[in-house]
């Protein structure tokens, strides 16, 4: 990438710009405040229970397991606890540092998101986090099809076709090393890797050379040195 070429910037959401585990807490919570309302069971101990699965590195089958353990797991109570999780308003903020940086980065490129997830609930995610004014575009991948979830190139097609951008003058910020990148790579976005120390995917490793991202930084702050230090090289050779 050119950065005296860079025109869009293009995001991910969760875990990019804001910390996707406040987002799980908060559906927990929900959750656990149904059980206790539907079930009678004790709000705190399905609370600890479901944070403590997470932290322990269990995904997808949460409620499964946290029914199983009560002797409720009827696929109808299941199903609820889902839906809750999904449908309720979350309790998230961005990182601290990514109101100012959108503001910044909104005077010289345009911005877009392309985000996986039941598009409801990331539709929910952006109202609540108050920042769709920074993106000209949103591309919520669902909205598109369950084939054209990341790492499929589709979206990203989606998002450079909305914002009349080549793919060589866009990059794609991300966190999760095993789907943001692939596909963004395979039609020519640069693309950079937040790799939080306290990230869900931190401490993923590249699946093959494909997914391997342009740059690595550890917070979004670091963002704005990658392009200034390419552009100031640039004009330092021109």
């Amino acid at each position: 990438m050119n950065v005296t070429e860079l025109r869009a910037v293009l995001f991910d959401l969760d875990d990019t710009l804001y910390p996707e585990s406040e987002f799980v807490l908060s559906g927990f919570r929900a959750v656990a405040r149904w059980g206790k309302d539907r079930l009678g069971i004790s709000e705190e101990k399905s609370y600890n229970r479901l944070r403590g699965m997470f932290y322990n590195g269990i995904r997808g089958r949460t409620f499964d397991l946290w029914l199983e353990e009560l002797d409720l797991a009827d696929p109808k109570y299941i199903n609820l606890a889902i839906d809750i999780y999904r449908e309720h308003v979350p309790v998230i903020r961005p990182f601290p540092e990514v109101p100012n940086l959108l503001k910044n980065l909104q005077k010289h490129y345009i911005l877009g998101i392309v985000t996986d997830g039941n598009w409801r609930m990331q539709e929910r995610k952006i109202k609540v986090l108050a920042i769709s004014d920074f993106f000209t575009t949103m591309v919520l991948t669902d909205k598109l099809g369950p084939d054209y979830w990341k790492p499929s190139p589709k979206p990203f097609l989606v998002a450079l076709k909305q914002l009349g951008v080549e793919a060589g003058t866009a990059c794609y910020v991300g966190d999760n090393i095993g789907k943001d990148f692939w596909g963004a790579r395979k039609i020519g976005l640069t693309t950079i890797w937040v790799r939080r120390n306290d990230g869900i995917y931190s401490g993923t490793e590249p699946p093959t050379r494909d997914h391997i991202p342009d740059y690595t930084i550890d917070s979004l702050s670091k963002l704005e040195s990658i392009f200034s230090a390419k552009r100031d090289n640039h004009n330092h050779h021109s």
